[in-house]
C-alpha cells in the first residue's frame, strides 16, 4: 500500500480515533497533546488489551515485543546492586566476584568465602539478570497472568462459532478463497477535505483491528476487537465510549483505502457487515470467566457514529480556523455558557 502513504504521514499531526474522546475532554487539552505538551502514561489495562490485540492478529509481532521470564526478584539494596552491576557485560566468574565486593562489604571474609557467596547469589538470582539484561529488546517482560490470559483467550477465540471465522485466516474457513483479502492491524492515513490545514486536507490516521474484502461475494467485513472488565456490560459501553463512532471512521478510511488499492471495483456496491469482537478481561473482584461474545453493529448505530464523527471534526475545524482552544465552541458564540443539560 504505497499511495501517498508515506507523504500522508509527513503531513499527519496527531488525528485518530482516540483523539476524538481527547477533543471531548476540551479543545486545549486536544491541542497541547497534539503539540506533544502533555505525555499520558499507557493503562494496565489498555495495556493488556494491546497484549491481547496482537497475540491474535499478529502472533510474530508477539514474538518480537514480548516474552516471559519466571524470576526470583533481588530482596533488598544489596541484592538489587547486585544485580544492576551485572546488568551488561561478561558473566564470567571474576565478574560476578566484582559485582558482590560492589554490592557488599566483605571485610574480614577470605576470597574462597567471597567467590562462593557470590557463585550462590549469582545462581539464585541468574534468571533476574538475565531479565534486566534482555528488558530493553522487547516491549515488555509479560507476567505469567497476562500470558495465561492471553493463550485461554485465543483458545476460546478459536472454539467460538463466529469469533473462529471472524477473527483467523486458517484453513478450511467458509470466509476465505482466492478472491478474499484479509489484512490485520493495517495503519490507513486518509484526507478529511472539509478541513484545511496550510491549504491541504487534514490527514487522519486510522488503523482497524481487521477487516475482509470479499470480491467473490462483493462483501466487506469490518472487525472491532474490545476487551472489557464487565463483559456483561458491553451494550453500555458500546454507547458510553462512543465506539460507533470510532468505527464509522474506519469505515471512512476503509473507503479511501478500497478505492486506492482496487481502482477498477466499485466500493459503494460490496455489502458492508461490521462486528465488535468483545472478550472479558480479569476483574479484580470478580471471578468472571473468560469469554466472547461476537456484537454485529447496526447500520443505525454506523450513522450515529457518522453524525458524531462529522460534527466533532466540524468543532475541531472551528477551533483551527479560530484559534481559539481555552473553551468550547459553545462557550465562545453564547457568552460563555455551555450547552443545556
Amino acid at each position: 500500500m504505497n499511495f501517498k502513504q508515506e507523504e500522508l504521514a509527513k503531513r499527519f499531526q496527531g488525528v485518530g480515533a482516540s483523539m476524538m474522546k481527547v477533543f471531548e475532554v476540551s479543545p486545549l487539552y486536544f491541542k497541547n497533546t497534539i503539540e506533544n505538551l502533555i505525555d499520558e502514561p499507557e493503562m494496565p489495562w489498555t495495556d493488556l488489551g494491546t497484549k491481547l490485540h496482537m497475540y491474535i492478529l499478529q502472533s510474530k509481532e508477539f514474538l518480537k515485543n514480548y516474552t516471559y521470564l519466571e524470576f526470583t526478584k533481588p530482596r533488598g539494596k544489596n541484592q538489587e546492586e547486585f544485580c544492576n552491576q551485572l546488568e551488561k557485560g561478561n558473566l564470567d566468574t571474576e565478574t560476578i566476584i566484582k559485582a558482590y565486593k560492589k554490592a557488599y562489604v566483605n571485610k574480614g571474609k577470605s576470597d574462597d568465602k567471597i567467590q562462593k557467596e557470590a557463585l550462590i547469589l549469582f545462581e539464585n538470582l541468574e534468571k533476574y539478570i538475565n531479565y534486566l539484561r534482555i528488558r530493553k529488546e522487547y516491549k515488555d517482560i509479560l507476567t505469567w497472568s497476562d500470558l495465561s490470559y492471553v493463550r485461554e483467550a485465543k483458545q476460546k477465540a478459536t472454539n467460538h462459532i463466529a469469533a473462529s471465522k471472524l477473527l483467523f485466516d486458517q484453513e478450511p474457513n467458509p470466509l476465505f478463497d482466492s478472491k478474499t483479502f484479509t489484512a490485520n492491524e493495517l495503519t490507513i492515513y486518509w484526507e478529511y477535505e472539509d478541513i484545511l490545514i496550510d491549504n491541504l486536507p487534514l490527514v487522519i490516521r486510522s488503523t482497524p483491528d481487521r477487516f475482509i474484502v470479499d470480491h467473490n461475494n462483493k462483501k466487506i467485513i469490518l472487525i472491532d476487537i474490545k476487551t472489557s472488565s464487565i463483559l456483561h456490560e458491553f451494550p453500555d459501553q458500546f454507547k458510553n465510549y462512543k465506539y460507533y463512532r470510532q468505527l464509522a471512521l474506519y469505515w471512512l478510511a476503509l473507503e479511501y483505502w478500497f478505492k486506492n488499492k482496487f481502482p477498477n471495483k466499485n466500493f459503494n456496491k460490496y455489502a458492508k457487515e461490521t462486528y465488535i469482537a468483545a472478550v472479558q478481561t480479569p476483574n479484580r473482584y470478580k471471578d468472571y470467566p473468560i469469554q466472547w461474545k461476537i456484537f454485529p453493529v447496526s447500520d443505525e448505530s454506523l450513522q450515529n457514529g457518522f453524525n458524531s464523527l462529522k460534527e466533532v471534526l466540524q468543532e475541531i475545524k472551528w477551533h483551527i480556523n479560530q484559534d481559539k482552544w481555552e473553551h468550547s465552541k459553545h462557550y465562545y458564540e453564547n457568552e460563555g455558557l455551555e450547552k443545556s443539560l
